[in-house]
């Protein structure tokens, strides 16, 4: 079943168009990935999602229900964190929350069950009483996520929800991210390839405002691994093919291409048939 389609929608600013004829579907209790380079198009068609920009043409639907921006109904099932997080850092994390609570306009005799809810969900009660300013950037991160869920929405828009983050901050987060989906359907954004293999069960890819791929995670294949390095000079480039000669790996499965005598890069996806 699915909870969001996208219907051929566009953005135009002036004679540019950031979004181009843009359709996926989103499963419900899912999480999907919408993945690009950066300027591609992605926080453009989240928010388009969430209510906060009109799209030029096109529709979205939830749950068989175009969104507008002026639907409060609709707009109440949708909670998200695009960008930086908005957060009051001289309040102690269960007083924001709670304020969140009042922005959503949920009924106070509720308030309570929601906050634990959103504390327990994102591991936040050792830190509940403590101010925001005063917590490590991987604890403000899950304190976003949490204003973003306290509401119980459907569904979850997350802006590149692990960048900035340290290794394990990061590990901490998908195991989270991960546990949501057994409540809400998510939607997540991010350039990085790994980070869609491990967190989702479906990615659009979209490069310059148009879908390029639409795929279950699972018939993904991989052909090559991004490589991205810096190098004092182009040949070091031989001094790269030798240690992977030396790793047993077949140069005739690599393609390197050159952007500046300082990078080399290379990436292919495809759907399997």
């Amino acid at each position: 079943m699915n909870l969001i389609e996208v219907d051929n929608i566009t953005r135009e600013y002036g004679a540019n168009k950031a979004l181009d004829s843009v359709s996926f579907k989103v499963r419900t209790n899912t999480i999907h990935g919408i993945l690009g380079p950066n300027g591609a198009g992605k926080t453009t068609t989240i928010k388009i999602l969430c209510g906060l920009i009109p799209s030029s043409s096109g529709q979205v639907l939830f749950e068989g229900k175009s969104i507008d921006i002026n639907d409060k109904n609709i707009l109440a099932q949708i909670g998200a964190l695009i960008d930086e997080p908005a957060l009051f850092v001289d309040m102690k994390v269960c007083e924001f929350l709670e304020y969140i609570l009042k922005i959503y306009k949920v009924d106070k005799s509720l308030h309570n069950e929601y906050l634990a809810y959103a504390l327990d969900e994102l591991e936040l009660v050792s830190v509940s009483d403590r101010l925001i300013k005063n917590l490590s950037k991987g604890f403000r991160q899950k304190v976003a996520v949490a204003a973003a869920i306290i509401h119980r929405p459907k569904l979850i828009i997350l802006d590149e929800p692990t960048v900035g983050l340290d290794p394990n901050a990061i590990l901490k987060m998908r195991s989270l991210l991960l546990k949501l989906k057994k409540n809400h359907t998510l939607i997540i954004t991010s350039h990085i390839l790994s980070e869609m293999d491990v967190l989702c069960d479906d990615i659009t890819l979209i490069n310059n405002g148009k879908v390029v791929l639409c795929a279950c995670v699972e018939n993904l294949q991989v052909d090559h691994t991004t490589v991205e390095i810096k190098l004092k000079s182009s040949l070091e480039i031989e001094k790269i093919k030798q240690a992977l000669l030396d790793a047993n790996i077949n140069l005739e499965d690599i393609s390197f291409k050159k952007r500046s005598l300082e990078q080399i890069f290379f990436e292919r996806i495809k759907a399997n048939d």
